[in-house]
């Protein structure tokens, strides 16, 4: 069978973030195209199980049915890496787990099968330490980061060279591979409104018939996403060189908290700058589909190390808009300049020295609004574009369609996923040294047994005589039964624990009973360990006289 695997839900609950709409929409794809015979999920808690598997059966019924689907709690990753060979192990975010997924599937893993996770943001200062994890002897040619933009990539290649210089180390030291694969749409999901539903949104509007709507649409936060007054800056400049302020209608829509000043912000500058402003507070799905159709240029002056990718940028042209928007990190591959829509120049820091020493000490919304306000998006540029857009409807027109035919072609889910799939068989024929990475320890897997064990009296050991104890024998005459909490399950199963109490019945040398559980019973040596120390903990076993002479 080729079996998927994932650590991850993808379908979460919770605000509708770039992030969040980009994994469910991965696995959405994936689903459809049915690649694989089963999709194995291991999570660390209940509830997300839970959440998972009820989106699962209600958007993929007939698979769900068919049994494509196991859910696990991430407790019987372990066993199930052991017992069966997988195709490839995704993760919805490349900074969580990929370290340590790799030391366990080295371990364990019958086969070493790829390990991707995609960025998102990239920009938190906790960040390094999590790439650091990625750099090590155990990293193979089969794991890698799959960047969503070629700026992100550029990013990650640079963190791990900062990395390599600054601990100063070996080429033992191995990075992951990095590939770049886009993130996608749903390009049927943003039809073309009637003409009759374009004119009814633009009334709402406020909007006449050869008014122009500018729109913007994204978390309405100058911290977290863009500043936009240097937008209503540029259209000031607009305004003085004549284009007349009635006829353009500037909607920012997006999400944004209850209490935020920065609408009221907006308002003020707008109108004192001579620019008309709606915004539009928290669109459902609906509500933003119609903005997109009743808008004429879609604007994206983005400022923020943040933003890697910017599905909104594919979303309007989707729906046929040009776009214009800054010439910085990932949408510098989603429009072509001149083209799709109009690229403006940006200005950068040369040194952050400053920001650099304190950024681990502060929210990430403090760094990221001091590195933005260090970032220029070109006013004068800003303004020129907005001015050629503004006064040209065929080159308008024009654009947008051809944004609209580019999005359908690149960036569809369909074509993003068959991307994917090339990458993993790609990555699964690499050449790998198999047996010796079992033995390669990960340094900053913290070994439990040695570094507390100080704690406890003694520790196990193989010259132990254990025997069953009263208790024990109860449970073998079916009297009774043990109790094993809901996550120790997998790992203490009923009838292996009667095994266990019935070889007992007579003294018996833990080491005896270690080599059954692991050649017999298939047992690990700590899962081994395990069955007896729990036995012991939970009066099944005790300790008895040694049997030698």
């Amino acid at each position: 069978m080729r079996i998927w695997g994932t650590l991850d839900a993808f379908f979460e609950p919770g605000a509708t973030l770039g992030r969040i709409v980009a994994n469910q929409g991965f696995l959405r794809a994936l689903l459809r195209r049915a690649p694989f015979d089963a999709y194995h999920f291991f999570l660390e808690d209940r509830a997300k199980l839970d959440v998972l598997a009820g989106s699962l059966m209600r958007e993929f019924p007939a698979m769900a049915g068919a049994g494509a689907f196991t859910l696990r709690d991430c407790t019987s990753l372990p066993t199930e890496l052991a017992a069966r060979p997988y195709h490839c192990f995704h993760l919805a975010d490349c900074v969580m787990f990929p370290a340590h997924l790799v030391r366990v599937r080295n371990l364990l893993a019958p086969e070493l099968f790829p390990i991707t996770g995609v960025t998102h943001t990239l920009s938190h200062a906790r960040d390094p330490a999590r790439y650091l994890a990625q750099l090590w002897s155990g990293t193979t040619p089969r794991d890698a980061i799959v960047a969503t933009s070629s700026a992100g990539a550029e990013v990650v290649r640079r963190m791990f060279a900062v990395l390599r210089e600054r601990y100063e180390l070996s080429e033992a030291f191995v990075a992951p591979q990095i590939e770049h694969v886009p993130l996608g749409i749903d390009v049927d999901g943003f039809p073309q409104p009637t003409v009759e539903e374009r004119a009814a949104v633009r009334r709402a509007l406020g909007a006449g018939g050869d008014d122009v709507v500018l729109l913007v649409f994204a978390r309405i936060s100058h911290v977290s996403k863009m500043d936009l007054l240097p937008l209503f800056a540029a259209l000031e400049r607009v305004f003085r060189d004549g284009v007349d302020p009635s006829r353009v209608l500037v909607v920012v829509a997006g999400a944004l908290a209850e209490d935020d000043p920065q609408p009221a912000l907006l308002q003020l500058v707008a109108e004192l700058g001579g620019a008309r402003l709606r915004i539009a507070a928290n669109p459902d799905d609906a509500a933003r589909l119609a903005l997109y159709g009743a808008a004429d240029v879609f604007l994206s002056p983005i400022d923020n190390v943040q933003e890697t990718f910017g599905l909104t940028v594919l979303e309007a042209g989707a729906m046929g808009l040009p776009a214009i928007v800054s010439d910085y990190d990932g949408y510098r591959d989603l429009v072509l300049d001149d083209d799709t829509g109009l690229r403006i120049p940006t200005l950068g820091p040369a040194i952050t020295t400053e920001t650099d020493a304190v950024a681990n000490l502060w929210f990430d919304s403090q760094y990221h609004l001091r590195l933005a306000q260090q970032t220029v998006v070109d006013v004068p540029a800003l303004a020129r574009a907005l001015a050629a857009l503004i006064t040209s409807p065929g080159r308008r027109r024009a654009m947008g369609a051809r944004a609209r035919e580019h999005v359908r072609a690149t960036y569809a889910w369909p074509r993003v996923i068959e991307a994917y799939l090339a990458l993993w068989e790609r990555l699964r024929a690499a050449p790998v040294e198999r047996e010796a990475l079992r033995s390669r320890l990960h340094p900053l897997h913290l070994p439990y047994a040695e570094v507390f064990g100080g704690y406890p009296t003694a520790r196990l050991s193989g010259a132990t005589t254990v025997r069953a104890t009263a208790r024990a024998a109860a449970v073998i005459a079916g009297l009774a039964s043990p109790i094993v909490y809901g996550s120790l399950e997998p790992l203490l199963p009923d009838g292996l624990l009667r095994e266990v109490f019935a070889r007992a019945r007579a003294p018996i040398a833990v080491a005896e009973l270690l080599a059954w559980l692991e050649r017999d019973r298939h047992r690990s040596g700590e899962a081994a360990a395990t069955v007896i120390l729990w036995s012991l903990k939970h009066d099944y076993l005790e300790s008895a006289p040694s049997t030698s002479t």
